[in-house]
């Protein structure tokens, strides 16, 4: 497994997590109760920051993080340099 692939499943486990804490949440559930039904697989910190950004937004979403992202090696970026390379010759590139 590369570390993709388990970056990867650990975001979907967290997002899985949050959800079912929040449904839990809805369902009356104390932050204490929902943190024994996941059996700890998330700190007791974690649950209540979740349950308050619910109240706050009523909504389950990944904000966007502020500044540049963590990396360059995006779709896009392949794209416009894929689209580069096809314009370089190896005449071209001895000769500059």
């Amino acid at each position: 497994m590369s570390s993709k692939d388990s970056r990867v499943k650990s975001k979907l486990a967290k997002v899985c997590l949050r959800d079912l804490s929040i449904q839990n949440f809805k369902a009356g559930k104390s932050a204490s109760e929902i943190y024994e039904i996941i059996r700890r697989r998330s700190s007791l910190r974690t649950i209540r920051r979740w349950i308050k950004e619910f109240k706050d937004s009523k909504k389950l979403q990944n904000s966007k993080k502020p500044g540049r992202p963590r990396s360059a090696v995006t779709v896009s970026n392949k794209k416009k340099v894929k689209r580069l390379l096809k314009n370089f010759t190896t005449r071209k590139v001895i000769t500059d």
